[in-house]
């Protein structure tokens, strides 16, 4: 009877690792992808910028059409505008925590709620994005985000 217990156990002890490295090469893999669409997300603002410039320009122009302002008052109103809108501390958190989740994942101890919580700080961070934005291929990342966030969710909960 103990020998077919310990059988048992290290038979089970070995399914936990094969899982867990399956899981894991899964959430490594998901990972990856949310870098890629972030910088997707990084190469859209640097190309909307200028673009963006304008279209806040005429947008103020034509709301403060009554009102005579200045150029420089104008850039001042843009760039506090644009400000608002700058989606940057949210994307270098969102990469350090990628870089911080992908660390968990090939390390020995138990990590199930550190992923846990750094999942639900990287939809946060995802979510900031969404609200800020208002460039539609910025929107339609997010979304891919979104979904590929619920799937580490729900491997997160297997680790749990």
């Amino acid at each position: 009877l103990f020998n077919s217990i310990k059988f048992a156990l290290e038979d089970l002890n070995k399914m936990r690792k094969i899982e867990g490295a399956n899981l894991g090469d899964d959430l490594i893999k998901r990972v990856k992808l949310l870098l890629k669409y972030s910088n997707k997300i990084e190469s859209a603002i640097k190309s909307s910028l200028k673009e963006n410039l304008k279209k806040y320009k005429l947008k103020l122009k034509s709301i403060l059409d009554d009102i005579n302002l200045d150029e420089n008052r104008l850039l001042q109103e843009i760039v506090i505008f644009l400000e608002k809108k700058d989606i940057t501390e949210e994307m270098i958190r969102l990469n350090s925590h990628y870089n911080l989740f992908l660390d968990f994942v090939k390390s020995d101890e138990p990590i199930g709620k550190k992923m846990n919580f750094l999942h639900q700080e990287m939809l946060r961070e995802v979510n900031t994005i969404g609200s800020k934005t208002d460039n539609i291929i910025i929107s339609h990342i997010v979304i891919n985000m979104k979904e590929e966030l619920e799937k580490v969710k729900e491997q997160v909960q297997n680790i749990l």
